[in-house]
């Protein structure tokens, strides 16, 4: 297996928590994690788009109703949401036009962070645009599971390595202190491995033979890795 296609499993794997999670926490009606994946995405959608997102909501200080992300350089904006209904999709660009938004920003994208609806009525959507936005339904209509296939086409594979990262960083079970990274637990748990069955292989103890000699145990019969967890204040085995 090619370490970009390692990569990209750990990428699919990352997206598809993400999705369960914001699908659970919203039927439970818990938001919080909506808001949290507006920061989460802008560096993500920043490599997959070659763009320079910021999040509306903290340098406009003020909450838009129709853009979370900005890139005002490409005049690219981004509402993040886990509604996929067409009401969302009119409401977020029918707000977009009457705040005049279409004067600083020319596409818009709905980036669903739960699943889309099968289809969204093109006609519905352009009496709401009525050509003062550049909105293709098939496009800028994505969900977490569309951006895997772009995240796969890039030719670079730093930037696969990087989305990898930001993804583990955040949904990972193995929380990293500051200067111990993903590759050094994976180094110190082979090692730690490789120790144990070279140097303990065999175990000695008394009581359990007929005999009352001592018997051999294989240990490689009843090691078990250790699940280790590491936080930044602190590194605990359990």
């Amino acid at each position: 297996m090619s370490n970009r296609h390692k990569l990209l499993l750990d990428i699919r794997d990352y997206l598809t928590r993400f999705t369960v999670e914001v699908k659970i926490a919203t039927a439970a009606g818990e938001y919080d994690l909506n808001k949290h994946a507006e920061t989460i995405m802008i560096p993500v959608l920043n490599i997959i788009y070659n763009a320079d997102f910021k999040n509306a909501n903290a340098t406009e200080r003020k909450n838009f109703a129709s853009l979370d992300l900005i890139d005002d350089h490409s005049r690219f904006g981004v509402q993040v949401t886990a509604s996929n209904t067409l009401e969302k999709v009119k409401h977020t660009l029918g707000k977009f036009i009457e705040r005049g938004l279409d004067k600083r920003v020319n596409r818009v994208m709905m980036l669903i962070l739960t699943e889309k609806q099968r289809n969204y009525s093109i006609e519905a959507i352009s009496k709401v645009t009525r050509k003062k936005v550049r909105f293709n339904v098939d496009r800028d209509i994505v969900s977490l599971t569309d951006l895997y296939p772009l995240i796969s086409c890039l030719v670079d594979i730093n930037k696969v390595m990087r989305i990898r990262e930001l993804l583990e960083m955040e949904f990972s079970d193995i929380f990293l202190g500051d200067n111990f990274h993903y590759k050094d637990y994976e180094n110190f748990r082979a090692q730690y491995q490789e120790k144990c069955l070279i140097n303990f292989s065999r175990l000695n103890f008394f009581g359990l033979s007929v005999s009352k000699r001592p018997r051999e145990v294989e240990l490689y019969g009843i090691f078990v890795t250790p699940a280790i967890a590491f936080r930044t204040s602190l590194t605990y085995w359990r």
